[in-house]
């Protein structure tokens, strides 16, 4: 405490007499520092304090976290995720690690939505200590480095607020700044398959980490081809390996799920310019800006170690959201990893202008971080948002409590057709997710899978096994209205019980097997 206290002196009061232009250059940096430094601060507690304030919420808080539930809920009861589809449960398209933490956390703090939230809680938090160690690192300025974790906070508004969810996406990208932070700071050999382990366990939370593989492994080659090859094999082997296994496993339903569903979906032609325009430009102008700037300029040097991690880190990350963004079904979710590597590179640009030798000692230095400091602060205003958008309310839990109720008065199986887990608080066999079983429908038209799955749906309703149904869409409505009675429609107060995040769907309608 007190080394921190005596930096933090040293950080404000010179520790020798400077000149008139010294001073200017001296204060106006720190103040600039200071200033985007208090934003980050605003912005990382106004987040803990929606992500804590909502974290057990009883509900939805994106439309498939029920689904996960249930995934995790497979893992705790020793049954397999990866198998033929059924309208009991099809897996998401992804892979299962972070079902498997999950049922850890589970299991410490008991069934439901708050222990998958907690680990993302957690795992966001990671990514903000690490975007803060990759600055501390290659700028040795303590408060300079409390800025990247608030600047990419701010950006939870951008993807609408997926940060806490209980889905897979923080722990993924904190698994991979983990590994991109081992590879380029680690002290001894063993970084290069230390960083290839922390790689393979992004890539069983989800598959994307195969984009980010290669620009890391140009970093590993860059330091030695031995140690190029030893982080290259090992994850090669390791993720490799575990394909086969599991594929064996499930006798192939795991690279189908994994890999043949999500490559037969559709291309957005839009997304190749709205992603730029849109999703970066539009929302993040002045961090992507600055990292733009940054990226370029290191690219003029780009084999020197300290700047080839950071091109890696942008060319993956930026690849890897904008790889999502075209596939139809890509959330915003998928933006996160670019974001966070250009709230980290713009920062990083600030730093090194302010220390570039044409710079140092004129007074036209103090305008960098000036100027800078005011398009952030500009940005920092175009993103602000309000707990209260983002809180669940009385009329949110009241409503969820009245389908809780519906579904626990039928007489027999109840299918939700896009939430999971609800039907199992009030102790009733759940459903595969409409978007799981819609992944495959939308997907290979010729795979077994398809019919499969659309089969034993529509084989189910025409037999009336369930003795309601509650949608919120239309997925094999022309069945269900055939075969059952629409007997309510729901009413809400505003948007209640409407999720924040995902697609915006709520139960609309209930319908009840028609007598025989």
């Amino acid at each position: 405490m007190v080394e921190l206290l005596n930096y933090l002196k040293s950080y404000f009061i010179p520790g020798h007499e400077l000149t008139q232009g010294e001073k200017i250059n001296f204060y106006g940096y720190r103040i600039s520092i200071i200033v985007l430094a208090m934003g980050s601060a605003f912005y990382l507690l106004l987040f803990y304090k929606i992500a804590i304030l909502r974290a057990n919420y009883p509900f939805d808080l994106e439309w498939m976290e029920g689904g996960a539930v249930d995934h995790v809920r497979r893992v705790m009861d020793g049954k397999s995720l990866y198998i033929e589809p059924s309208p009991d449960f099809v897996p998401y398209i992804y892979t299962p690690l972070s079902y498997y933490v999950g049922a850890i956390f589970t299991y410490i703090f008991g069934e439901g939505y708050l222990p998958l939230r907690i680990l993302s809680i957690l795992s966001i938090s990671g990514c903000f200590v690490l975007l803060g160690l990759f600055t501390y690192k290659s700028t040795k300025d303590l408060v300079l480095a409390c800025v990247p974790p608030g600047l990419f906070a701010a950006s939870y508004v951008l993807v609408n607020n997926w940060f806490d969810i209980g889905r897979v996406d923080s722990l993924f990208l904190c698994l991979l700044l983990l590994s991109a932070y081992v590879l380029h700071h680690g002290k001894t050999h063993k970084k290069y398959w230390i960083s290839a382990l922390v790689l393979y366990l992004a890539f069983m939370t989800k598959q994307s980490a195969l984009i980010v593989f290669p620009f890391l492994a140009v970093v590993a080659f860059r330091d030695h081809w031995k140690s190029g090859l030893t982080f290259s094999l090992t994850w090669l082997i390791t993720v490799f390996g575990t394909v086969l296994i599991y594929n064996q496993l499930s006798e192939g339903w795991f690279s189908y799920y994994i890999f043949k569903v999500g490559g037969g979906h559709e291309i957005l032609d839009n997304m190749y310019w709205d992603f730029w325009r849109h999703d970066i430009y539009d929302k993040y102008k002045w961090p992507f800006v600055s990292s733009l700037l940054f990226a370029l300029v290191m690219m003029l040097k780009m084999f020197k170690k300290e700047n080839l991690i950071y091109l890696a880190m942008a060319g993956g990350f930026v690849g890897m959201s904008y790889f999502g963004r075209l596939h139809s079904g890509g959330d915003t979710n998928v933006i996160m990893p670019a974001y966070a590597i250009m709230a980290l590179l713009s920062i990083l640009a600030l730093y090194r202008l302010t220390q570039h030798k044409w710079l140092k000692g004129q007074l036209f230095a103090v305008l960098v971080p000036v100027v800078f400091t005011v398009l952030m602060v500009w940005q920092y205003t175009h993103l602000r948002y309000y707990s209260a958008n983002f809180l669940p309310t009385k009329a949110d839990v009241e409503a969820g409590n009245k389908i809780l109720e519906i579904i626990d008065a039928a007489d027999g199986p109840v299918m939700v057709s896009s939430h999971g887990y609800w039907q199992y608080k009030v102790g009733k066999e759940t459903n595969a997710h409409f978007m799981a079983s819609y992944d495959l429908l939308r997907s290979d038209a010729d795979h077994p899978a398809v019919k499969i799955i659309s089969d034993s749906t529509i084989a189910r309703i025409e037999n009336q096994y369930y003795h309601t149904i509650i949608q919120d869409n239309d997925y094999f409505v022309g069945q269900v209205r055939q075969h059952y009675d629409l007997v309510m429609e729901l009413e809400y107060d505003g948007d209640a019980f409407i999720p924040e995040s995902g697609a915006k769907l709520r139960p609309l309608k209930v319908y009840v097997r028609k007598p025989r």
